[in-house]
């Protein structure tokens, strides 16, 4: 199956309604796809699946302002991005093919020991970044700055002085900081629910093309 470069428009993102039809379009596509094996269709289907229930969270924290949760559940999207298209990768190494790459998943191989693209590296997190960094130029940043809300780093250190009531200089030169706890944003980000809906929106774009030609649903040209 040749595999096909999808551009993303310039305008604003689809709703995430739209996209969940495309995807409900994917999983039944797929499931009477002929072209494709049993392991790669069960590939596809997990990677929609994953996908439809990372849109339910993301737009639940979304309305709760969650802010933290928002920026992991776009770096969980990202993965899936970067995983879907190891299938492509898999047609380009030697001795692999697509539904024998996914079929080592399912029996429980780990990507990140393999070796695609019959390259010496082997294809761990950042490399697959590497990989598909080409499909926009805002791929290495948004992984970037979510990497953090994985692993408890600095990321939520600077949360919580974020959600600070003011802050009152002391005489012996220390400041002091009126702080507000909760689960979610007492104080959100100016700009920063358009930009992470933008983000999360234009990571499914891109997984959706690439589901679409799996399946044989991009247009011809």
């Amino acid at each position: 199956m040749k595999r096909k470069r999808c551009e993303l428009p310039e305008a604003s993102p689809p709703l995430l309604g739209e996209i969940k039809n495309d995807l409900k379009q994917i999983a039944t596509t797929t499931s009477s796809c002929t072209e494709i094996g049993d392991f790669e269709r069960l590939y596809i289907l997990a990677a929609v699946r994953r996908t439809l229930s990372l849109i339910v969270a993301f737009q639940q924290s979304i309305e709760c302002g969650n802010e933290q949760m928002t920026a992991t559940i776009i770096r969980l999207n990202r993965d899936t991005v970067a995983r879907f298209y190891a299938l492509f990768w898999a047609d380009e190494t030697q001795g692999l093919t697509a539904e024998i790459f996914a079929k080592k998943i399912f029996e429980g191989q780990e990507l990140r020991k393999m070796r695609l693209r019959n390259g010496k590296e082997k294809a761990t997190d950042r490399w697959l970044i590497t990989q598909i960094s080409g499909l926009g130029d805002w791929i290495e940043s948004v992984y970037g700055s979510t990497c953090g809300a994985i692993h408890f780093s600095d990321f939520h250190m600077q949360r919580v002085l974020a959600q600070s009531q003011g802050r009152e200089p002391q005489p012996d030169g220390s400041v002091k900081y009126h702080l507000v706890f909760g689960g979610t944003e007492a104080k959100a980000e100016p700009g920063a629910h358009p930009k992470l809906n933008q983000a999360f929106s234009h990571i499914c774009m891109l997984l959706i093309c690439a589901m679409k030609d799996r399946c044989g649903l991009l247009a011809n040209g």
